[in-house]
């Protein structure tokens, strides 16, 4: 497991959002939208998850729904904390290894060359 911002938990199967009611939104990694979530514009900013299957299943299944994580839950830059969850959106590959020693390295490494190998600063909207 990984706390990333706080209160936003990644573990290797699903992230933890916390609602503004007090409880916390349990998203499986699969369930998210590929290519985000895109940086907040600003630090202060909400960062925002869009959940590609609400609910699961039914009538409604296929909807979207957004998930917001407010600024205040988050102890780490907005738009890092953004790029670890795309990161992990599209390399599933390497979700098992989140809370294992030496992941946050791997991943906060592998998070700087993509940024260098595009030329986008961390934090940029790809």
């Amino acid at each position: 497991m990984f706390v990333l911002g706080g209160r936003v938990v990644l573990w290797p199967d699903r992230l933890q959002v916390p609602t503004r009611a007090g409880g916390h939104h349990v998203v499986p990694w699969h369930e998210l939208a590929p290519g985000g979530p895109h940086p907040p514009p600003t630090p202060k900013a909400e960062l925002i998850l869009k959940r590609v299957t609400w609910p699961a299943t039914g009538a409604a299944a296929g909807r979207t729904r957004d998930i917001v994580v407010r600024p205040r839950w988050t102890a780490v830059d907005p738009a890092y904390l953004a790029d670890a969850i795309r990161y992990y959106v599209e390399h599933p590959q390497y979700r098992d290894r989140i809370g294992q020693a030496g992941e946050q390295q791997r991943l906060h490494q592998a998070i700087m060359e993509l940024r260098a190998a595009t030329g986008t600063p961390i934090g940029s909207a790809s």
